[in-house]
């Protein structure tokens, strides 16, 4: 004990007055004082701020000043060494776990999009079935009304060229009615029309099977259009199909 205090006093000593230092390749400290003494090297303040300085890089004397020993500088340079490995690869860990975590939020996100986005097309393919439906209806209907006209058929003088002429008086009629505002007697004169048509052979006996030029063309239409909303959707499937299998792979990783 007596021969430790003295050195402890010294060392205090050393620490507390300004000095200068330089290393063996020639740096220079000049007026600086020790704040702090480690296993490996000494810190200093110096007017360019705090600086370490290894004892490796001082001369001998100045090692001996500090009581430098090289092994135990070795075993505090490992253990500091181990300690910041340690904390690298609990940082890393870290960094993986939120990388992890983040790349399944994105997954999960991206799989909410493709779902509203197969929601969207399957939508939209059932308006365009909904509306190849009312094209393939209406070209029948032109295709069932494609007769004679009631005007022919009241100068052909046939026997019911009567009932075609009381027909077209009907329909005089409602459009009369139609363009004065009346629009349930319109309804009713048509209705009497259709029912005197009904009574004549010639409007059902000479159809045409032809199907319109405009129906045709809008049934091709939207015929494309289905089959470039199909394309899309079988794409956001594959798409689904992938981000899920990729997503239940990440869930699996980081189950315990």
């Amino acid at each position: 004990m007596q021969t430790t205090l003295p050195i402890f006093a010294a060392l205090f000593a050393s620490i507390a007055l300004a000095d200068d230092f330089k290393t063996i390749n020639g740096k220079e400290y000049k007026n600086a004082t020790v704040t702090r003494v480690e296993a490996d090297g000494i810190v200093i303040r110096s007017k360019s701020g705090l600086s370490k300085v290894y004892f490796t890089e001082l001369p001998k004397e100045v090692q001996e000043r500090f009581h430098y020993d090289p092994e135990n500088a070795a075993t505090a340079h490992a253990a500091e060494m181990a300690v910041i490995e340690q904390t690298n690869q609990q940082v890393e860990e870290s960094n993986k776990q939120r990388r992890e975590v983040e790349q399944q939020k994105a997954l999960e996100n991206r799989l909410s999009q493709l779902q509203q986005q197969e929601e969207n097309l399957l939508a939209q393919i059932g308006g365009v079935n909904n509306s190849a439906a009312a094209a393939q209806e209406t070209a029948t209907y032109v295709h069932e009304r494609s007769k004679l006209r009631l005007e022919d058929i009241a100068a052909y003088g046939s026997a019911h060229s009567a009932d075609a002429q009381l027909a077209l008086t009907y329909q005089q009629w409602a459009r009369e009615r139609a363009l004065a505002g009346d629009l349930a007697g319109a309804e009713r004169f048509n209705a009497m029309a259709d029912e005197v048509k009904e009574r004549i052979p010639e409007l059902r006996s000479f159809e045409k099977p032809l199907q319109g030029q405009s129906a045709r063309n809008a049934s091709d239409s939207l015929e494309a259009d289905l089959r470039l909303l199909r394309g899309r959707l079988d794409d956001v499937r594959k798409e689904k199909q992938r981000v899920t299998h990729e997503l239940e792979r990440k869930k699996a990783q980081r189950q315990p």
